[in-house]
């Protein structure tokens, strides 16, 4: 009899809906929760956006250094390749002979001994340390090191500059003419030098093949 009475017994649906009114009378019944609800999702959002555009400024600065790398690499890739096509179009053996003037008081035999007294090197600079042997001098200008033997002929009013060895790769010779007439200096100098260095030889390539000839130049007119 307990079961019939149960199979009988229908269940209304709409016990479990509410009506509108009813809804609005649980919003007002819990405002609180529904509103801290609401604002934690909203920082939880803005959080997230301001995470989001954070990643994207670092991505793009990375990405913006990693371009700049890559540039850079093709840059210096390319100068090395213009640096070295330049050098092999420069022939390793070069001679010549220039012409300088220029005034003087001194004598070109005291000329003459200034310039060893204070030997200058190719590169436009005077010798640091001077270490004398029996077969030469060891010249230190900077980095440079330079195995030189001077030579000097004050009959002939000339003087020889020779580069035995040198940690630049160049080598070769350089024979100096003096005349004077007045206060007027006449100089010719003779190079007859030797360069294995393919970037001196982009050097010369670019700026004035006579480069060395003219830096001993203005070594001479320094010591005036």
């Amino acid at each position: 009899m307990f079961q019939k009475h149960t199979s009988n017994l229908k269940l209304n649906p709409s016990i479990f809906c509410f009506s509108n009114l009813e809804k609005l009378i649980l919003l007002v019944s819990f405002p609180k929760q529904v509103k801290t609800s609401y604002t934690m999702d909203k920082k939880k959002l803005s959080k997230f956006k301001a995470k989001a555009k954070e990643n994207e400024n670092k991505r793009r600065k990375i990405n913006t250094i990693k371009r700049r790398i890559v540039l850079s690499s093709f840059i210096v890739i390319f100068c090395l390749i213009l640096m070295t096509l330049s050098g092999l179009l420069v022939d390793k053996k070069q001679t010549s002979t220039t012409h300088y003037e220029f005034q003087s008081n001194l004598s070109v035999r005291e000329l003459i001994i200034k310039f060893t007294q204070n030997p200058p090197t190719i590169s436009g600079e005077f010798a640091e340390r001077v270490k004398l042997t029996t077969e030469g001098a060891w010249l230190n200008e900077g980095e440079s090191e330079y195995f030189v033997l001077i030579m000097r002929d004050f009959k002939q009013n000339k003087i020889k500059y020779t580069i035995k060895k040198s940690n630049l790769g160049i080598t070769g010779s350089w024979s100096i003419q003096l005349q004077k007439t007045n206060q007027l200096v006449s100089m010719d100098i003779k190079e007859e030098s030797n360069t294995d260095n393919i970037g001196y030889r982009a050097l010369q390539f670019w700026g004035d093949k006579n480069r060395y000839t003219k830096n001993l130049y203005e070594c001479i007119k320094k010591t005036l």
